[in-house]
C-alpha cells in the first residue's frame, strides 16, 4: 500500500492522508474484537445500579455466556427444551456450577426479549456483589484464575503452550476475538459473578428437606390424579365431514393460494428426496479444519496412516461379500459364506456381521453400541454434512441397496459402509394431489363448526367402551370415519393435576418469608393448560366411574376435550428402587427450596434498589429495548407466516408446565404473533463456539 501512494503522487496531501489512515489504526487497533457491535461503535452506559455503571460491552459479553432464548420458528420438544433452559438458567457459559446457574432471579415470568432477561441478571449481580462485600466476602486472584480455567473446558479451548503453561497471548486471543470483550472487562465481570455466587451459596446452605416434608410431598404427589384425554379440534375432526371431489375441485378454483401454501409446507408428504439408510464403521482421524501450518504435515501422515487401517477392515469384509469367507448366519449353528445364501438371509447375516465388526472397530462414540446402525434415513443432503462430508454422500448416493462403500475420507476421518435400505425419491406434482388437499382442507373448515357434535360421537364412543381406556375407544371412531384404528384422535395421559410438591413446599416458603401465594388456576391440567371445570371435575372422577360425562372446551373454542380418569400403573418398584425414588424427589424438593429462598433474598435486594432509586436506566437502554421488542415480533410475525401445519392426530398446541407457568407448545409451527407490544421470545443470539454443559 506503501509503494502504491508512493508511486502515484508525492504530494503532501496524500502524505497527510497516509498519516491520518495509520494514526487512526493505531488508535484503533486491538480496542475491540470482531464479535462486539462494529468496530469504533461508542459503549454506551445503558444501567447505573447503585453508582456502578452496565454499559452496552459487558451486556454483550452476558448475552455470549447467556442460553440462548427460544427461536420462534422452534417447536415441540425443541421449543420446551430451549424454553427450560432459557428460564431456568442464567449464564450457564460464564464456568458458573450449575447448582449456582439454577438460582435465576425470576420471581414470575421471565422477559422474553433476552436484552431484558439478562440485564436483570447483571442488575442482580451488581446488587449482590455489593452484598457480598458488605459482608466481608471478596475475590483472591487464585479463585479468579480457577474461573478463567473453567473457561478453557467450557468452550473447548486452551490457554496454554506445548509445555503446559499459561500462555498469555492464547489467553489474549481468546477474550479478544472469541468473547469479543476486553480482559479488564472480562475480569471485572467474572470477580463480581464470583462474589454472587459466594453470596448464593451462604444464602442456601444449610437448607434440608426433613422426612416430614418428604412424606408430604409424596403422598400428596401419589394422591393426584392424571387424565387420559382426547382433543377434537379442526385437524383432527376433519374425518368427520365428508368432501366430495366435486366440491373439493371447485373449492380449490377459488382458493388456489391456501392449497399452493399447504403443498408448500407439506414437507416430504407429497416430495421427498431419496433416502438411504446405512451402517458405517468410523477410523478416526485429527480434523484437518484449522490444523496450524507447522503441523499439517504431521496430520496428513495421520491420515496417510489410518487410511491404511481403514483398507485392512474393508479388505476383510469384502472378502465376506464376495463369498470367500465364512460367516454367523442368524438363527443358525455354524458359519456359510454369503455365496451359499439367497435373498433376506443372506441380507440379513452380512447386516448382523457388518454390526459385529462395527461394534468392535468404529470409533464413531454414538453408533458404536448399535452396531453402527443409523437408524433414520439420510438423504444425499444430509450424507454430506457432518459426521460425513460429500464424499460420502456421492459413494452412498452410487451404490446398490446392499453395496458395501469405502473407504471414503470424511470430516473425522475414513468411513466403511454398507447400504442397508435405499428408499427413491417420491415426487407428486401439486396438479396430482390438488384435489386430495383441497379435501382436507375443506373438511378441517367445516369441521370447526362441528367440533360440538364430533366431540358429542366421540363420548359416546367412549360409554359404549365401557371398561375400556379411551385408547381403545378411540381406535373404535377412527375405524368407523376413516377405515384405519391408527387415525386422527389419539389419546394422551396429562401429568398429575393439582400442585405439585415442589410448588407446594415453595407455598411455604413464601408464607415464611412474608411473600404473597403463587396464584395458580384448580383447572391447569399439564400438559394441556386451563380449561375451565377440567380440573376440579377430574378430583370427582372415580375407579368405578372413570369416564367424565361432559364434554370440554378450551378457552378459546377452538379445542373439545373428553376425559377418562387414567389407569394407574401396575408396575412395582423394589426397596432399592423406592429409596432412590424418594431420594430424587428430595433433590428435586431441596434445589426448588433453594431456588425458591434465593428468589426472595434477589427480590428483597430489587424493591430496595428500586425503591431508594438506585437503578437509573438510560434512555439508551430503553431505546434498544423497544427495537428489540419491535424487532421480535417481527420475526415472530414471519415464522408464524411460514409455519407448517401441525401433523395429522396430535393436537396442534399442548400446555407444558413451565417455571411455574403453563407454556404452550406448538407441534406444527411457530405460535402466532402476539398482539399489541408483546414481546415474543427472542431470536437465538450467536452462540459461543462448542461450549460444554457446565459441571
Amino acid at each position: 500500500m506503501l509503494e502504491l501512494f508512493r508511486s502515484q503522487s508525492r504530494s503532501l496531501v496524500i502524505y497527510i492522508l497516509l498519516g491520518i489512515v495509520i494514526l487512526a489504526f493505531i488508535l484503533t487497533f486491538n480496542t475491540q474484537g470482531p464479535i462486539s457491535a462494529a468496530p469504533g461503535a461508542v459503549v454506551e452506559t445503558l444501567v447505573e445500579v447503585d453508582g456502578t455503571a452496565i454499559d452496552s460491552r459487558e451486556l454483550a459479553l452476558a448475552k455470549v455466556f447467556s442460553p440462548d432464548p427460544p427461536s420462534p420458528s422452534m417447536t415441540g420438544i425443541e421449543k420446551l427444551q430451549a424454553v427450560q433452559r432459557y428460564e431456568l438458567r442464567r449464564l450457564i457459559w460464564s464456568g458458573v456450577s450449575q447448582e449456582l446457574a439454577a438460582l435465576t432471579p425470576f420471581d414470575g415470568a421471565v422477559p422474553g426479549v433476552e436484552d431484558e432477561k439478562v440485564m436483570t441478571e447483571l442488575i442482580e449481580s451488581v446488587l449482590v456483589a455489593k452484598a457480598a462485600e458488605a459482608a466481608g466476602m471478596g475475590v483472591s486472584d487464585e479463585e479468579l484464575s480457577e474461573r478463567v480455567a473453567r473457561l478453557e473446558l467450557v468452550f473447548a479451548t486452551s490457554f496454554r503452550d506445548e509445555q503446559g503453561e499459561f500462555d498469555a497471548k492464547k489467553y489474549d486471543i481468546f477474550v479478544r476475538y472469541q468473547l469479543g470483550t476486553t480482559k479488564s472487562t472480562l475480569e471485572s465481570f467474572l470477580r463480581r459473578e464470583i462474589l454472587r455466587d459466594k453470596y448464593a451459596l451462604a444464602a442456601v446452605a444449610g437448607l434440608e428437606i426433613s422426612d416430614a416434608e418428604l412424606d408430604a410431598a409424596d403422598a400428596a404427589e401419589s394422591k393426584r390424579p392424571k387424565l387420559e384425554v382426547v382433543t377434537i379440534d379442526a385437524r383432527s375432526a376433519k374425518a368427520a365431514v365428508q368432501v366430495s371431489d366435486e366440491d373439493a375441485a371447485v373449492w380449490a378454483a377459488g382458493h388456489v393460494t391456501e392449497v399452493q401454501a399447504a403443498y408448500d409446507t407439506a414437507g416430504e408428504t407429497y416430495n421427498r428426496p431419496a433416502k438411504w439408510v446405512v451402517r458405517g464403521i468410523l477410523v478416526k482421524a485429527t480434523e484437518k479444519a484449522g490444523v496450524a501450518d507447522d503441523k499439517k504435515v504431521a496430520v496428513e501422515a495421520e491420515w496417510a496412516d489410518k487410511r491404511k487401517a481403514a483398507d485392512a477392515i474393508y479388505g476383510d469384509l469384502d472378502k465376506v461379500w464376495k463369498g470367500e469367507v465364512a460367516i454367523d448366519v442368524p438363527g443358525e449353528e455354524g458359519q456359510k459364506k454369503a455365496s451359499e445364501l439367497q435373498g433376506e438371509q443372506r441380507t440379513k447375516a452380512l447386516l448382523a456381521h457388518f454390526s459385529k465388526i462395527a461394534e468392535e472397530k468404529t470409533e464413531h462414540d454414538l453408533t458404536k453400541d448399535v452396531g453402527g446402525r443409523f437408524i433414520d434415513g439420510k438423504s444425499a443432503v444430509v450424507l454430506g454434512l457432518s459426521p460425513f462430508g460429500p464424499a460420502v454422500a456421492q459413494a452412498v448416493g452410487a451404490a446398490s441397496e446392499g453395496g458395501l462403500v469405502g473407504p471414503v475420507e470424511g470430516e473425522h476421518g475414513h468411513w466403511i459402509l454398507v447400504v442397508e435400505k435405499a428408499e427413491a425419491a417420491v415426487v407428486q406434482p401439486l396438479a396430482s394431489v390438488q384435489t386430495a388437499i383441497a379435501k382436507g382442507l375443506v373438511a378441517e373448515e367445516r369441521a370447526a363448526g362441528k367440533l360440538d357434535d364430533v366431540a358429542k360421537t366421540v363420548l359416546e364412543a367412549a360409554q359404549a367402551a365401557s371398561g375400556k381406556t379411551l385408547a381403545e375407544a378411540v381406535k373404535g371412531w377412527n375405524k368407523a370415519h376413516g377405515g384405519k384404528e391408527d387415525g386422527p384422535l389419539t389419546a394422551m395421559t396429562t401429568g398429575a393435576i393439582g400442585k405439585s410438591p415442589s410448588a407446594a413446599l415453595s407455598k411455604g416458603i413464601e408464607a415464611m418469608l412474608g411473600l404473597p401465594p403463587r396464584q395458580e388456576s384448580d383447572d391447569d391440567v399439564p400438559g394441556i393448560g386451563v380449561v375451565k371445570g377440567l380440573g376440579q371435575a377430574a378430583w370427582k372422577l372415580r375407579k368405578d366411574a372413570p369416564l367424565a360425562g361432559t364434554v370440554f372446551s378450551s378457552e378459546d373454542a377452538k379445542s373439545r376435550y373428553v376425559v377418562r380418569l387414567a389407569e394407574e400403573s401396575t408396575a412395582t418398584t423394589d426397596a432399592e428402587g423406592e429409596a432412590k425414588r424418594r431420594e430424587a424427589l428430595r433433590d428435586t424438593l431441596l434445589q426448588q427450596k433453594r431456588v425458591e429462598v434465593w428468589r426472595s433474598v434477589v427480590k428483597a435486594l430489587l424493591q430496595k434498589a428500586e425503591t431508594d432509586k438506585k437503578i437509573e436506566r438510560s434512555d439508551a437502554w430503553n431505546t434498544l429495548v423497544e427495537q428489540e421488542r419491535q424487532r421480535l415480533v417481527e420475526a415472530q410475525k414471519r415464522a408464524a407466516s411460514l409455519a407448517p401445519p401441525a401433523p395429522t392426530g396430535l393436537n396442534p398446541t399442548f400446555a407444558m408446565p413451565s417455571g411455574g407457568e403453563p407454556m404452550k407448545i406448538e407441534l406444527g409451527g411457530a405460535p402466532p404473533a402476539p398482539a399489541g407490544d408483546e414481546a415474543p421470545a427472542a431470536a437465538p443470539a450467536a452462540a459461543p463456539a462448542a461450549p460444554a454443559e457446565p459441571a
